[in-house]
Order: C-alpha cells, then structure tokens, then sequence
C-alpha cells in the first residue's frame, strides 16, 4: 500500500504476480480489479468535478539551475501572472477563493535525478519542498473587482472596453500582491533554496465568496433608527416592550436596485424619496 517511495510497492511489482495468486488471497473482484490497475487499465470513466472544483489551482516552473535570488523572483513574477488570470476565472465561475497560498520549491537536483526520471523512479528524485501562508488580502480584493469588472463586461457590451481595462489592471494588482508575498516567503528560506531549480504557486483552501449586500453593511442597514434605540433605552428598565422596539416588518413588493440611472435622474428631480433612495445606494420602490 503507498508509494514505492513511502514503502510500498510499484505498479510492475503487482503486475508480476498472476492472476490466481491474488485470487487466492482476495476476493474476485478486489483481485479483478488489482489485475486491471497493474495493466494501467481502468474501466471507471473519468467525472469532471465541475460543481466543486479542484482542490488547488497551480502554476509551475522548472528551469536550468538559478544561484541567484533574483532570478527566482522574475519566475515567481511571472507565475503569479498566471496564477491571477486563473483565479479570476474560477472565482467567476465556481464562486470561490482561496485562503492559502503554498509556494513550492526545488534545489540543486541530485547527481541521479536524471537517471532516475528516464527509469521511471519519480520517488527517488529530488525532492520538492513547500511552505504554506496566508493567501494575501489585497490579491483577494483585487481579485473580486476583477471579477464584478467580467460580469460587468458580459452585461454590458458598450462598456466592454472600459471593462477589460478595469478587469485587466485588477488581475496585475492580484498578481503584484501575490508576488511579492511569494518572494518574502522565497527569501525566508535563504541559501537551502538555492540553487533553484524549479518553482510553483498553489492557491488552495476555498471557500464561497462572500454574497453581495452581506456583512457589516447588512448589520448596520437593519439597525433601528436613533429616536428608537433611545425609546429601547428608556424602556429598557422597565419590563415593558415599545412598539418602537419591535422589528418594522420589511417592504418586499415593488422593490428593484437603484441603478446609475437612478442616481443621474435623482440629481435632476425634487423626488425626495427618489433621492434620498440613491444616495444611500439601497434600494428604490416602482
């Protein structure tokens, strides 16, 4: 069981025994099936996980060995490039983000790393370290303006231009934030990450994002007003309940999002519950 790596054994090991010596100790279709593994060969049909998505999202290099830091940091550049645009994409599409990011690294390669990659022993090659962080506020940020300037463009196609520009500036700033958290983390490492031979960034940990109108700004927009949490005070010792105190039932008939529309024509009538409405950005009545 495992990796021949961990202890266990290969695939060429398994595929060397016959089929009635495995009979003979498991049960027919365990035996069946560990037959068909050590062939390479697998009847189940491969799912997409569409709903929930990978596990992480990744970007890898492997390159000639680097002795300097600094060429490190323009493949880390260069990978958080990558790694932004994807996330974009899979925020858009699945409604997540990460919480952590693993930066994952390879020194000099060993004398045999060559040799044992062309027999097929991947447990025997040069290892390939990890450390794991915070995935960095300001990338998350950035990245869900990014993803409201996609869905923006998709709603809009006059200011699909704009859009991209917004949406393209906001994927660089992800990328910058990612950046430079993976080079402080890089750096930490000092000389045992050098020479360098391979580098890798993996977001990892999602979580749903967050739904839009939520939060604090959710509390304080269900707060009673200053008169009533007054009259709540002065009742408060009493035992009596005021009718100011109770919740004010929540009108949902009629009701739509103020628009940027709203907010031009709110400057141009005397409505006052028009604009009173588009100031505070809620919520408008038909």
């Amino acid at each position: 069981r495992g990796s021949s790596y961990e202890g266990g054994f290969p695939a060429s090991a398994l595929a060397s025994l016959h089929p009635d010596a495995l009979s003979a100790e498991l049960e027919p279709k365990t035996a069946a099936w560990l037959s068909r593994v050590a062939a390479g060969e697998d009847v189940e049909p491969v799912v997409a996980n569409v709903r929930e998505g990978v596990k992480s999202v990744n970007a890898f290099k492997s390159f000639a060995a680097v002795d300097d830091a600094s060429g490190v940091h323009r493949w880390l550049r260069v990978l958080s490039g990558e790694l932004a645009e994807r996330l974009v994409e899979d925020r858009v599409m699945l409604r997540r983000q990460p919480r952590h990011l693993r930066l994952e690294y390879r020194a000099g390669l060993k004398s045999t790393h060559l040799r044992d990659w062309h027999a097929g022993r991947t447990g025997e090659l040069t290892d390939v370290k990890s450390k794991s962080m915070g995935f960095p506020p300001t990338a998350t940020n950035r990245l869900a303006a990014a993803e409201k300037a996609w869905r923006s463009s998709d709603d809009d196609a006059k200011a699909g231009d704009l859009q991209e520009k917004n949406l393209r500036r906001c994927v660089e700033d992800a990328a910058a934030a990612i950046a430079a958290t993976a080079t402080r983390a890089f750096d930490s490492l000092g000389r045992d990450a050098l020479p360098s031979t391979r580098v890798g960034l993996s977001a990892t940990d999602f979580a749903p994002t967050p739904a839009e109108g939520g939060g604090i700004a959710k509390f304080f927009s269900n707060q009673p007003t200053d008169a009533a949490a007054d009259d709540c005070r002065r009742m408060g010792g009493t035992g009596k309940t005021s009718a100011s105190c109770a919740p004010v039932p929540e009108r949902t008939e009629g009701r739509r999002k103020v628009t940027a529309l709203d907010a031009f024509l709110a400057s141009k009538t005397r409505d006052p519950e028009r604009r009173e409405a588009a100031e505070a950005g809620g919520e408008a009545y038909g």
